[in-house]
């Protein structure tokens, strides 16, 4: 009996082959879509960035260069 298949259970078994196929055309499709960070995340990179540039500056007393680049980003805050 182990062992044994009857046309009836090969075709049982390959019903779900194509559905599985679809699946993970399904699943890869997903896989490869870009995604766009939210709006939180992108605030906090950005932070961070900010943070890592202001502490290097200090340490190398080039903060005017830091704070001027900076500055130059203060309007595309302010658009709504």
């Amino acid at each position: 009996l182990l062992g044994i298949h009857t046309e009836e259970t090969r075709i049982e078994r390959d019903a779900g082959t194509p559905v599985f196929i679809a699946a993970l055309f399904i699943i890869a499709r997903t896989w490869k879509q870009p995604r766009c960070p939210s709006a939180d995340e992108w605030i906090r990179k950005l932070w961070y960035i900010y943070t890592m540039e202001y502490y290097s500056a200090i340490k190398k007393n080039t903060f005017e260069s830091v704070l001027m680049r900076w500055m130059k980003l203060e309007p595309i805050y302010r658009v709504k």
